[in-house]
């Protein structure tokens, strides 16, 4: 559940659960569809790169009752996988006619800005996270694999024929099947045995496949909502924009030139027949989960000109979870959330861009200060000893349990964190569960640690029961040495750069598995510092490795004061060629947390132009 002791974007305690899981024998019996939908995943994810989990994103701003101004700051950093070349592409559309004044960040490709600011209002986006898609159990006909089941009657699967082309091979040939819910995501699976089949609505179809409906597969006004909010100039024409911003749901933060700030959750979020879910796979053939309507834009969480004159959002739940109307369960867990409101209330004032710019590179990690307690209260030997007294020292000073890439108590925690993923759970998880330590797993060790005789700390493979001092102290002991092995003997020359590095990874040639082709495409390694669940949001996802896969994938300020004052960077550059001089030109002022002008008059891009291109029609 989330937490009490985090905070919403809309301030106060989350609190709330989720909904009911099914019986355990509907999700046994279904088990051979989920793991195929599993292994697809994996197969996608190693073909592109991670998705799921990890994903994230900060914005905040902050009223001019807090700036030396008098104008709002405001401020962006969306956290994606690491690529090369940078998902962003900068960019400044300037046409008067087609009332168009404003920079920022778009895809390469994509009309518009995504991110940014026009002449009028700036804004940002995080990720959402509501939940505006369902897997359905469909129910086939036994006798006609090319009918499902509605309410007692068979319906005929739509279905038709996608052609792949493949180079150098034949074409391959795809058949799509759509029952009333969406696409069929798995294959026809045969009845299942010796299993009690009192499950939801008292049956398991013997013939089954799972379709999924998700409203990004419908039709859109996605882009019509960017264009809207490109051109908007108040508050009431943005969230006109915004309420046509249906999937990819965003929490939008705002601010204008007249002072103004504000947020708007975004994303069309369907009504269910049987009220909140959405969690689970659920039976296809009745109606009894169907989506019934669409909640309204209106009822979406808002706030505008909030009386404290800040607003945070890090992916957290926007307000507590039990609040209608319902909008899922799958948020962070307010960890960089609940550290961004607290810095913003602490920070000298006026507040600064130089204040957002340490924001955006702190590296406070909570989860260290609230686990480090049960590591120093370990009774151990020499070596529990020396990992004490290194990690003592991380938890005073102006660097306290801070990630720094230079950090040698960093490096230490986070191999001692890791190995208490490890030591904790695999054994008694599968290989595809194996956790890599996300904010969903420090709560799972905050709770064990009140419950020290719990059968989770014991090692199912050893004689006799480990308790959690016991097995602690094997993590602590272990993690010493592995940080021996992999950085020497000496703790005064570990660094968590050495082992937490960040490789931009070229999404085609960087991948052949050719040494001296990928040396031509790919960049690194660099060391941003950071780790996952703090504001510079490094996160790795391999459990054997600490190598950098989501990053801040670019930072944005602006000043609403002075649009030209603004400033930005992103993780490469803006060009996709290896040998072009904007290929990984920014990389270095990313990883230190610089930036560089985000240029706004026709004056300032003139002053540092380095080339020009005119197009001009036929006659």
């Amino acid at each position: 559940d989330f937490p009490d002791d985090m905070l919403t974007i809309l301030g106060g305690a989350a609190g709330g659960v989720g909904t009911e899981p099914p019986s355990s024998a509907l999700m046994r019996a279904i088990r051979p569809a989920l793991d195929e939908l599993i292994e697809k995943d994996d197969v996608l994810q190693d073909l592109i790169g991670p998705l799921g989990a990890g994903i994230g994103s900060n914005n905040w701003v902050v009223s001019g009752a807090h700036t030396a101004t008098g104008l709002p700051l405001l401020a962006d950093d969306p956290h994606l996988p690491i690529q090369m070349p940078s998902i962003w592409f900068e960019n400044g559309l300037h046409c008067a006619s087609c009332g168009l004044e404003v920079v920022g960040f778009s895809f390469a490709g994509v009309p518009g800005v995504i991110i940014g600011h026009n002449d009028r209002i700036a804004w940002g986006v995080t990720n959402f996270g509501g939940d505006h898609m369902d897997l359905f159990i469909e129910k086939v006909n036994p006798d006609d694999d090319g009918q499902y089941e509605v309410n007692g009657q068979w319906e005929v699967f739509e279905t038709r024929i996608e052609v792949i082309e493949v180079a150098g091979g034949d074409p391959v040939e795809i058949e799509v099947r759509r029952t009333r819910h969406g696409p069929v995501l798995t294959g026809i699976f045969g009845e299942v045995d010796d299993l009690d089949l009192d499950a939801l609505h008292g049956e398991v179809p013997s013939q089954y496949v799972i379709a999924l409906q998700w409203t990004a597969l419908q039709p859109s006004t996605l882009v019509q909502a960017i264009f809207g909010i490109n051109r908007a100039g108040s508050w009431e024409e943005f969230r006109a924009a915004a309420g046509r911003w249906d999937i990819a749901g965003q929490n939008l933060v705002y601010a204008d030139v007249e002072g103004n700030i504000g947020y708007q959750a975004t994303g069309r979020l369907p009504i269910r027949a049987s009220g909140p879910g959405g969690q689970y796979p659920v039976p296809g053939w009745p109606t009894d989960h169907d989506w019934v309507g669409w909640g309204e834009f209106e009822d979406m969480p808002m706030v505008f000109n909030p009386e404290g004159g800040i607003i945070a959002s890090a992916n957290q739940a926007p307000w507590p979870l039990d609040t209608e109307p319902y909008l899922g369960v799958d948020f962070s867990y307010g960890y960089r959330g609940t550290r961004a409101y607290e810095m913003l209330w602490e920070a000298d004032r006026p507040i600064t861009a130089e204040t957002f710019a340490e924001m955006q590179t702190d590296s406070y990690d909570r989860w260290a200060e609230e686990f480090l307690p049960a590591l120093l209260a370990l009774e151990g030997g020499e070596t529990v000893r020396a990992a004490q007294d290194l990690l003592s020292e991380w938890a005073i000073g102006e660097d306290r349990f801070q990630a720094h890439s230079d950090s040698a108590p960093a490096a230490l925690f986070y191999i001692i964190w890791q190995q208490t993923m490890a030591q904790v759970f695999e054994d008694e998880l599968t290989e595809r569960a194996r956790p890599y330590g996300d904010d969903h797993w420090f709560l799972v060790v905050r709770d064990l640690l009140d419950e020290p005789d719990d059968a989770w700390w014991d090692d199912v493979a050893t004689e006799g029961m480990e308790d959690r001092d016991a097995l602690l102290t094997r993590v602590v002991e272990d993690a010493w040495a592995i940080a021996e092995e992999r950085m020497g003997n000496d703790p005064e020359d570990w660094r968590w750069g050495d082992l937490h590095t960040a490789t931009f990874e070229n999404q085609t040639f960087g991948r052949s598995g050719i040494g001296p082709i990928e040396a031509i495409f790919n960049r690194g390694t660099f060391e941003p510092g950071g780790t996952g669940s703090v504001l510079n949001a490094t996160r790795w996802r391999n459990p054997d490795s600490f190598e950098i896969s989501w990053v801040p994938s670019m930072r944005m300020i602006v000043d609403l004061a002075d649009f030209s004052a603004s400033q930005s960077v992103h993780t490469t550059g803006q060009s996709g060629h290896a040998y072009h001089p904007h290929y990984i030109d920014q990389a270095e002022l990313w990883e230190v947390g610089e930036y560089h002008p985000m240029r706004w008059t026709r004056a300032q891009v003139e002053a540092d132009l380095a080339g020009r291109l005119v197009l001009v029609p036929e006659e």
